[in-house]
């Protein structure tokens, strides 16, 4: 069985080549650095997928057949971020749908151009293709034969064809996707495992509120230029999804990952594109010290249980709440150094010295006593250095 918090790789930096710890650690990360992360997150989801083929039949021979075949396909259908999600409630037998492996083989034929014919289980009704799309059933079970040019579904009494390009068809949902600066990103609305993402919306999007969605998702890549430059290219490199969450009844924005979700973000839908930005670079934050944490071990066993006081939030936190917390109010302060210092706004400037605080007084305390292995200390020193070298920037202007 999975524990809750994956088992990293021990020790030090093996897992990871030091200039890239050191990159990510910093609290920033280019495409290459983040891109050696994704392909970790891939092999962690082709280990936990492999696992369960081995535990049922459903589709899994075709799976291993198209892994051989069509190589990129399998890993663009395997790095959807819940497809781990799936994964890890099946080997902990919550929700456990292990024949959901049909679907999954099905979306990896289906980009490929690939020959399928294989039985699929609906579950709540639906069918869903991960990356492809999702169809709501007339049957439990359902037939799909896929080809170069051709997805067919049977069930008994009936048929359907699901359409190339923009045609609908009843019953089906075609993934959404939006560009962002020349990156294709999911705008999922349709995984049934998205809810592991806190108030993720249930409801599918129509035509209008992608539309919207997109819009908004551009304003804030476009928001992200000016207060998160050394962010963009981490999130070129590492963003795989967006999945729209419920608003909030007070309108507060809300965001949202899941460490079982490598490269997926929740945003709630917000007017401000500055707003959005924030919760963006936040969230992706996570994702990124997520990432390192199943590769590396950063907090010790021994200090796993101690909880640790934080600025912002009222009750103490688990040590390693306490170094993701830091991690991405890191990310928060620097949004607000750049606000700061593009508008001499005082305002800005004392929200930026806030969130800066409290990040150091957290660093601080991390580094007290035994609280971090080798690696992790060498990961929040890294973010400590950011920090010093804000402050003498500050001082040189």
């Amino acid at each position: 069985m999975l524990n809750e918090r994956p088992a990293p790789v021990a020790g030090d930096l093996g897992a990871l080549p030091a200039d890239v710890f050191d990159r990510v650690a910093a609290g920033y990360g280019d495409a290459a650095a983040v891109g050696l992360l994704a392909d970790a997150e891939l092999a962690v989801n082709r280990a936990l997928v492999s696992e369960i083929l081995g535990e049922t039949a459903a589709g899994g021979e075709l799976l291993a057949e198209l892994e051989r075949a069509a190589p990129a396909a399998f890993d663009a259908v395997l790095s959807h971020p819940f497809v781990r999600s799936w994964a890890v409630a099946c080997l902990e037998g919550k929700d456990a749908e292990p024949d959901r492996a049909a679907a999954i083989a099905v979306a990896v034929a289906v980009r490929a151009g690939a020959d399928a014919d294989v039985q699929v289980h609906a579950h709540d009704g639906l069918i869903h293709l991960p990356t492809v799309g999702v169809f709501a059933a007339p049957a439990e079970q359902v037939r799909v034969t896929a080809g170069r040019s051709s997805v067919v579904l049977r069930w008994p009494g009936g048929r359907a064809e699901l359409p190339a390009g923009d045609r609908q068809i009843p019953g089906w949902h075609a993934c959404r996707w939006v560009s962002l600066d020349g990156v294709r990103v999911l705008l999922d609305d349709a995984d049934p495992y998205r809810d592991r993402l806190e108030f993720a919306d249930p409801a599918w999007l129509d035509a209008d509120g992608e539309r919207a969605w997109a819009a908004r998702l551009a304003a804030t890549w476009e928001r992200l230029a000016a207060d998160a430059p050394a962010q963009l290219d981490g999130l070129r490199g590492g963003l795989r999804a967006i999945v729209p969450l419920a608003a909030a009844p007070d309108g507060t924005p809300r965001g949202a990952t899941s460490r079982h979700a490598f490269g997926a973000v929740g945003l709630s839908p917000t007017a401000d594109p500055g707003e959005a930005a924030l919760l963006l670079v936040r969230e992706f934050q996570l994702t990124k010290i997520g990432a390192v944490l199943d590769l590396i071990d950063l907090v010790p066993e021994d200090a796993v249980s101690e909880r640790l006081a934080v600025g912002w939030h009222d009750d103490p936190r688990p040590v390693e709440a306490a170094l993701r917390g830091a991690y991405a109010h890191l990310a928060v302060a620097d949004v607000w150094r750049h606000r700061a210092l593009s508008t001499g706004d005082p305002a800005s400037r004392g929200v930026y010295r806030r969130y800066r605080d409290w990040t150091a007084e957290a660093i601080d305390t991390l580094l007290t006593g035994d609280r971090l292995t080798e690696a992790g200390t060498r990961f929040t020193r890294r973010m400590a250095a950011t920090l010093d070298e804000w402050s003498h920037q500050a001082r040189a202007s």
